[in-house]
């Protein structure tokens, strides 16, 4: 009652982000119902998208991307969710980031794609799907 959804703290870090890096789904799902601002980029550049990726959270992913959450968004670094989920050797959020158009080939800052930080987990599984991601986008482009 009156709460402002949007409000930040001292990082620019607004709700969403704090429920989505909990982990807590039914506090992403509230704030959603509630109009919070989906793509909100905290002082690293960083959306609530971002967030959950880099937690591996599939689930708040999965909410945050069906009401239209921005997928290749980048922060201060040009990391991608996709890139952050790899950074954290999420399979099942790299393919749901994939599913829903993250661009497999963008780079970071260093240059590094998701690729990159999938063969560093040495996750057999996410590499083949960014590999097959990457070889889709070749036969596209």
């Amino acid at each position: 009652h009156g709460a402002n959804e949007d409000a930040v703290d001292a990082e620019n870090r607004s709700p969403l982000h704090w429920a989505a890096s909990s982990g807590c789904a039914s506090s992403v799902l509230l704030l959603c119902d509630h109009e919070a601002f989906l793509d909100v980029q905290d002082n690293d550049g960083r959306t609530p998208l971002m967030i959950a990726s880099l937690g591996g959270h599939a689930a708040i992913c999965s909410q945050l991307l069906q009401r239209g959450a921005r997928v290749n968004v980048t922060d201060k670094d040009d990391k991608s969710a996709l890139i952050l989920a790899c950074e954290k050797g999420s399979a099942e959020v790299t393919e749901l980031l994939l599913s829903h158009g993250a661009d497999a080939g963008a780079a970071d800052i260093m240059g590094h794609d998701a690729l990159h930080y999938a063969l560093c987990t040495q996750d057999g599984a996410l590499c083949r799907l960014l590999r097959q991601a990457l070889n889709r986008r070749g036969q596209q482009g």
